[in-house]
């Protein structure tokens, strides 16, 4: 210690002569250090190897004859022999170009060399294998090539470094790597600054597997389990005794090679673990067999108690009362307690109640004062506004014990201001419902209470027929649950669908025109229809039609209305009368008078009907034949007569009187009233007496057949249709008989004729038949019945509550159509879904049906689609990810106007692969390497987005690195290439990030440098990440205009700071340089401005980017 203060006293000295020199001219910067004790100058290093544009550092340590030590690297002299190959400045080496070149580091008279060897740099390294399968003892090879920076390549595995991260699993040398152990390990191999890792596996099973996964064992027992391996190649191989083996609980089972043995009882678990996997075995070691207890279910009071027992059972079959011995416990210790077996109930609920014995448990379960059935003595309870009532509940116990808890129970009112509860007394308010609840033991009853709601409401007549201004008095009866009944008939709501037909005002209904009208009657929520017909009359009847009159004679005709409830009345009073000639004839409720001589037609008209009655006038006599009309066979005869009546009502029979004629001799003969029929055919015979005239028909010889007009009829209901009945009589003469001929109607609620005038009126089907002269035929009619039906829309789309009008169109024969919605019979495939009440379609719930609407044979069906959209879709059609990245899909349902809503979260998500991905709620995450299919179903529509994961086999950067100054920029664009070779450019597509911010920034690939210091730019996409080294401000060297100072008190002196980049610019850095002293009582700095504050020696650096230039300061 004594030399070395001796040795910096002479440094001291030495410096002091210095510094006066330089007072009389001479440089003040000269070395401070003296090398006459010095024993030999040594290097950190005398060989290096470096690539072109890197750069190292060498330290020069000088060893003094008395053992010490002294840092020389800023005091030794530097120089290479080649400088265009290697550089040298304060022991910093830069490598320049390919080539080698000694470096000389002297101080004093000593020196020392390095060798230095240059190598062109490296710009990437590649491997042959991303991983190796290998057994023990095998080895396998890993090839490493070099790619420089002048493009040119080389295999250098021989000469990279080689690293394994556990030997004792596999070695590597020269790249062959040799396995050792069962294991993972990862391989490195660095060379030119680069480096590259292979995953190595050893002995590295796919699956392990065991005899067994669970053993029972007595105490003392064995038994022996063995292990099979499966590798990737599918090879098995019993690795056993290669396993390693452990047990959770030596105490009572351990295990070696494979054996298992019980030790004592309990429970323990044993793993065998062979390479990265392992396998379990549950051990079971306990003499005792089964635990059991007298009772599995108990039943208490609050503050009862019920003893337990158990006993457990040996293998011996023997077994031993162990009630004091078990450990017990309660799951609930607030509602039962035990104490040795004894159980005490604290508070209702149930509790388990659990006794251990060794390692072997049995449990109770514990209810106390646990309710199974809650019951009310009403479910219903119907009440006046204002009134009371009762209502009592019932509590059954678990165990079978039931009790009254009606004071007990907690009572709510869904509608406190209709009915209220407290302690089963109701109190009814207000018309209308509530439910009523009554809560107990953790059950509850409901009762439902209905406050002057009746059950139903009814009336006397569903169906009334009225007639103009005549008024019907309807009622409305409400029925309650207690079955009486009310008359609500003035508080009811009473409503007409048809005023202009009926109206209602309180349940009086008034006739107002002809025609039918849907009267409604509400109360208390409940309805009812009442159908109300006025003057609907189906056809009218005279009592004759043709009427002979004398003058002033009147005669009286009964008018037979027939109603569309099937009655019959005489409406001759009501009707209206006409006649075509007054003067002759004249008619008034049904009164027909003659006048004058003459015909005349009286027409009666009621509520739409008309009838026609032909009248004749005469102040003489009338004449009325016995027969209007005969059929008769040939050489039939038949005796006609006829009798003349007088004005006085006399009557006389003047057959004999009578002038007798035929129209058709050869057909029909006559003699004074004497018929004779002589051949086929029809003729006419009259009787002619005091110029009045009777005409009998004689038909001889019945028709052959009779041809109708129309062989068939299509009506609509309140139309009508004349038919025409033509005889043919087998002398092939044809007749009208249309007005003779009978008719008749098998339906006449569908369709009536008389006369060949058929009136349609209601919907069906019908058969006419005309029979004359022993020959009939059939016409069959059909009323309203529509070749096809159809709905105003062939879909419809409705959103839940939504309603939408259906109209119903009838096509007929015809082609005309006709709306027949009121008529048709709705009905809906599920009523869940949709429901139609009078063609109005109401949207349920979500989901497709159909509804239908049927009107007699025919039905169209409508399918309907409730809070189904149009169409879906999907925010991206394909997503590419990395394992175990996650991508959030959005779903949107688009409705048939073109509204979009977001339904991510409603819709139902399902992966055709979902060992590849798997999705929730539309995130998806990726769980393996493949493909997959996403699928989200909403409103009926589905849509799938392909999901692809480490699909890409690489991402490339355009550069690989960069150096830049501070505020400089660079851009870099990324290309990813597919497992199919295709590339994309996707740098603004890619997930870009800075290991430090501080450092360089980056922002669509365009990368900012900061502030001095190297980061990292990664750039992330599909699951593979490229990075881009960048370097800020990293210098080849720096240097400054002075390295040696010697300095007096209160002088001071300006040092220039020289920064040179790699790309040999230079920029004087002084005032942005960091400088700092060690000492600053000798010597402060600041922007290169040296000030000496005391004597001493002072170290001052200047820092900037990544070097450091160290100055020696003395001042004296």
């Amino acid at each position: 210690m004594e030399q070395i203060k001796q040795r910096q006293l002479r440094n001291i000295l030495l410096a002091f002569v210095i510094l006066m020199w330089g007072t009389i001219g001479t440089n003040p910067v000269l070395a401070a250090t003296s090398s006459e004790d010095l024993s030999k100058l040594v290097l950190s290093s005398n060989e290096l190897t470096l690539a072109i544009g890197d750069s190292a550092a060498i330290s020069a340590y000088g060893i003094y004859e008395d053992g010490t030590s002294e840092d020389l690297t800023y005091y030794a002299d530097w120089k290479s022999e080649d400088g265009s190959i290697a550089s040298v400045y304060n022991g910093t080496i830069t490598a320049k170009a390919e080539g080698k070149a000694t470096l000389i580091a002297s101080y004093g008279s000593y020196a020392q060399t390095i060798q230095v060897e240059v190598t062109k740099k490296v710009k990437a390294l590649t491997k042959d294998k991303q991983t190796l399968e290998l057994r023990k003892g095998t080895t396998a090879s890993i090839g490493l090539t070099a790619t420089y920076t002048d493009n040119t390549t080389e295999s250098v595995a021989a000469k990279a470094d080689w690293s394994s991260t556990d030997e004792s699993i596999a070695t590597v040398l020269n790249g062959t790597v040799t396995g050792v152990a069962a294991g993972t390990v990862t391989i490195t191999g660095t060379y030119g600054g680069k480096t590259v890792t292979v995953t190595a596996n050893v002995e590295v099973a796919k699956r392990l597997d065991a005899s067994q996964t669970s053993v029972s064992l007595l105490q003392n027992e064995s038994q022996t389990i063995t292990l099979t391996a499966t590798y990737a190649d599918g090879t098995t191989k019993e690795v056993t005794s290669d396993a390693v083996w452990s047990s959770s609980n030596e105490a009572v089972a351990d295990v070696l090679s494979g054996t298992i043995k019980g030790y004592s009882a309990g429970t323990a678990t044993i793993t065998a673990q062979y390479g990265t996997k392992t396998v379990t075995i549950a051990v079971d070691v306990d003499k005792t067999q089964k635990l059991t207890v007298d009772e599995q279910n108990v039943f208490l009071r609050v503050d009862k108690t019920q003893q337990l027992t158990v006993t457990a059972v040996y293998p011996s079959g023997t077994a031993a009362d162990v009630t004091e011995s078990a450990v017990w416990s309660s799951s609930n210790e607030a509602v039962a307690y035990v104490s040795k077996g004894l159980i005490t109930g604290i508070a209702s609920g149930t509790a388990t109640i659990t006794a251990k014995y060794g390692t072997k448990t049995v449990q109770v379960t514990v209810n106390v004062e646990i309710v199974n059935l809650l019951e009310a003595s009403s479910e219903e309870v119907t009440l006046s506004a204002g009134g009371t009532g009762k209502v009592t509940v019932k509590a059954t116990y678990i165990e079978g014990t039931t009790e009254d808890v009606t004071s007990k129970a907690v009572w709510t009112s869904t509608d406190s201001t209709v009915a209220f509860a407290a302690k089963g007394t109701i109190t009814a308010y207000k018309m209308g419902t509530a439910q009523i609840t009554g809560t107990y033991g953790g059950k509850s009853v409901a009762i439902s209470v209905s406050v002057d709601v009746p059950s139903k409401v009814s009336t006397s007549s569903k169906e009334i027929n009225i007639q103009k201004d005549e008024v019907y008095y309807a009622d409305l009866i409400a029925s309650y649950a207690d079955e009486s009944e009310k008359v609500m008939t003035e508080k009811a709501t009473w409503t007409s669908d048809d005023t202009s037909v009926v109206t209602v005002n309180k349940g009086v209904l008034t006739g107002v025109a002809y025609g039918t009208a849907t009267v409604t009657a509400a109360y208390g929520g409940k309805s009812v229809a009442l159908t109300v017909h006025v003057e609907n009359v189906r056809r009218i009847e005279a009592s004759s039609t043709d009427v002979a009159l004398f003058i002033d004679e009147s005669e009286t005709i009964q008018l037979m209305a027939t109603l569309t409830d099937g009655t019959v009345k005489d409406v001759a009073q009501e009707a209206v009368w006409s006649s075509t000639n007054e003067q002759v004839a004249y008619a008034a409720k049904g009164v027909i008078t003659g006048y004058t001589s003459g015909t005349a037609t009286v027409t009666a008209a009621y509520a739409n009907q008309k009838v026609t009655i032909y009248v004749s006038v005469d102040q003489t006599k009338k004449l009325k034949a016995s027969e209007t009309s005969l059929f008769l066979d040939t050489d039939e005869t038949f005796r006609a007569t006829v009798t003349a009546m007088y004005p006085d009502g006399t009557t006389a029979d003047v057959t004999s009187q009578a002038v007798w004629s035929t129209s058709n001799g050869a057909i029909a003969t006559v003699y004074q009233g004497l018929i004779t029929a002589e051949a086929p055919g029809t003729a006419s015979i009259t009787a002619t007496y005091s110029n009045k005239s009777v005409t009998i028909t004689v038909d001889v010889d019945v028709a052959r057949h009779l041809d109708p007009s129309d062989d068939q009829l299509d009506l609509r209901a309140g139309s009508q249709h004349t038919l025409t009945v033509i005889a043919t009589f087998a002398d092939g003469s044809q007749e009208d008989v249309t007005s003779k001929a009978e008719w008749s109607s098998d339906n006449e609620e569908v369709a009536y004729v008389a006369k060949g005038s058929v009136a349609a009126y209601a919907m069906g089907e019908a058969v006419l038949t005309a029979s004359y002269g022993g020959a009939t035929v059939d016409i069959p009619v059909t009323v309203d019945l529509p070749v096809k039906i159809r709905a105003s829309e062939e879909e419809l789309h409705l959103d839940v509550k939504e309603e939408a009008e259906l109209l119903i169109y009838a096509r007929y024969s015809d082609n005309s159509e006709a709306d027949i919605t009121g008529k048709v019979e709705w009905s809906v495939k599920d009523d869940g879904i949709a429901e139609v009440i009078n063609g109005t379609i109401t949207g349920i719930a979500t989901g497709s049906t159909t509804v239908t609407a049927q009107y007699g044979e025919k039905s169209v069906t409508i399918p309907v689609k409730v809070g189904l959209s149009a169409s879906l879709e999907a925010n991206v059609p394909l997503v590419t990810m990395g394992v175990s990245d996650t991508y959030q899909l959005v779903i949107t349902a688009v409705d048939e106007d073109g509204n979009e809503t977001n339904v991510t979260d409603k819709a139902v998500w399902k992966s055709s692969k979902a060992a590849v991905a798997g999705v929730k709620k539309g995130l998806v995450t990726a769980y393996s390497k493949g493909k997959a299919n996403i699928t989200a179903t909403y409103g009926g529509q589905s849509v799938v987005v392909a999901v692809e994961v480490d699909q890409v086999a690489r991402i490339e950067a355009s550069i690989t690195s960069a150096s830049l100054k501070s505020g400089g920029s660079v851009k870099a664009t990324v290309t990813v290439v597919y497992s199919d070779g295709n590339k994309k450019d996707v740098t603004a597509l890619a997930e870009w990030k800075t290991s430090s911010y501080k450092i360089a920034t980056v922002s669509g690939g365009v990368i900012t440098a900061v502030g001095s210091g190297k980061t990292n730019i990664t750039a992330k996409y599909a699951g593979k990440t490229v990075r881009i080294p960048v370097e800020v401000d990293l210098l080849k060297y720096l240097e400054t205009s002075y390295v040696n100072i010697a300095l007096k008190v209160g002088e001071q002196l300006q040092v220039q700071s020289t920064a040179t980049y790699k790309d040999l610019s230079e920029v004087d850095v002084t005032k942005h340089a960091l400088w700092t002293t060690s000492r600053a009582a000798v010597a402060t700095a600041k922007d290169g401005l040296i000030k000496a504050t005391g004597k001493g020696k002072a170290s001052i650096t200047v820092a900037y980017g990544d070097k450091k230039v160290k100055l020696n300061v003395i001042v004296s």
